[in-house]
């Protein structure tokens, strides 16, 4: 009888999860399908991807990441000042409101944490940082990569 190989870098995992963050649940990849993944290419958070390792097809666990391992903490520093002038509109922003940004040839989600006369004030940090994140997670296949 054959046994699914243990979660460990490099093997393709396919998995469903739900994260939770200050109780209330701000993704999952239950309604849209598993997330399939390759442990140690960098698409988990790192404390996740710790957390995974040893884990086998069927299994469940509930999985706690601090800030540190997972989006890092928050700076207080990461601000953006943009020119009015910038924005197509600056009519439709709102403070707490997103803001996408080209960067570095990706797109950067910024929050607006002030709108003055002249210019809009972007927080940079990710939405996630500082927070603990709370994963509920279930392994479904284990797969060489």
């Amino acid at each position: 009888m054959r046994t699914s190989p243990a979660v460990a870098e490099g093997v393709c995992v396919r998995l469903h999860y739900t994260l939770t963050v200050d109780g209330a649940v701000v993704a999952s990849t239950r309604e849209e399908g598993p997330l399939s993944v390759v442990l140690g290419a960098g698409q988990l958070v790192l404390g996740l991807e710790e957390q995974l390792i040893g884990m086998l097809a069927g299994e469940r666990r509930r999985v706690l990441v601090p800030p540190e391992q997972g989006y890092g903490p928050r700076n207080p520093e990461a601000q953006l000042r943009v020119l009015k002038s910038e924005f197509l509109s600056v009519q439709n922003l709102l403070i707490g409101g997103v803001v996408w940004l080209p960067w570095q040839g990706r797109r950067l989600e910024t929050t607006v944490i002030a709108i003055t006369d002249r210019e809009v004030v972007l927080d940079t940090n990710h939405p996630l940082a500082g927070k603990t994140l709370l994963y509920d997670v279930e392994v479904l296949s284990v797969t060489p990569a």
